[in-house]
């Protein structure tokens, strides 16, 4: 299986982050978000922070996001600020959402979840990005250039499946959709792997020419931002 282009165009800000829900969201480096229909046709966009966004999340009614000059900002999908939830004090770094809830990781390590005690029941080494899909989780090795699948049960013990040699260089990107994972980093390369029960299988992948600054999956196709303003639409043909 290979990976084609559906669409792609050119910013006048480099594309950092994405998140898609509905429509993408792309945090640029001017501070903005810029928004686009699934075909890449542009929709609204407007002045975020004062730099470029850390990290975008969002549920497909609300729209979340952190920087440096302040705590996280709530934004409804066509860009009026909603709120502001205010900063422990370091950068917050990660958004996700998961269950209607949002978490937020900042860069002294913390994870903030209301009303919930946590407590370490296993660590192993590897580094970020990291994404949990079904009952698999993956996430990068300690040098960044392989990727690792685990089981995610504490009851094996996060047991390790499978690690697969990705690139030679740093992986900045990883994104999941359904059985599927997708990466991206320093070389270029948008790489699609099936996880087959215990195993990873190659499922395509292309070169972009520059530098992957993120990527998100949607369905079976994939958004990437790729250094020097261009903005990708992938499909596994």
């Amino acid at each position: 299986m290979s990976l084609k282009i559906e669409a792609e165009t050119k910013l006048d800000s480099e594309p950092c982050v994405l998140t898609f829900g509905n429509k993408l969201f792309v945090g640029s480096e001017d501070g903005s978000i810029k928004t686009f229909e699934a075909n890449l046709t542009p929709k609204e966009s407007w002045t975020a922070h004062a730099v470029q966004p850390f990290a975008l999340a969002t549920d497909g009614d609300t729209l979340y996001s952190s920087s440096n000059d302040g705590g996280i900002r709530v934004w409804s999908m066509k860009g009026d600020q909603i709120t502001e939830l205010p900063s422990s004090g370091a950068d917050v770094g990660a958004l996700h959402v998961f269950d209607r809830q949002l978490y937020a990781g900042d860069e002294d390590g913390n994870v903030k979840e209301s009303k919930t005690r946590f407590m370490t029941r296993h660590t192993m080494e590897g580094r970020a990005p990291l994404r949990i899909s079904g009952n698999r989780l993956l996430f990068m090795s300690r040098d960044g250039n392989s990727l690792r699948l685990h089981d995610a049960s504490v009851d094996t013990s996060f047991k390790s499946l499978d690690e697969v040699k990705v690139s030679d260089m740093i992986l900045t990107s990883l994104s999941t959709s359904g059985q599927y994972a997708w990466t991206g980093g320093w070389d270029g390369v948008v790489r699609r792997y099936k996880m087959a029960g215990d195993k990873l299988e190659a499922a395509g992948d292309i070169n972009l020419g520059g530098c992957i600054n993120s990527l998100v999956a949607a369905g079976g196709s994939a958004y990437v931002a790729v250094s020097g303003g261009k903005l990708v639409h992938l499909r596994a043909a």
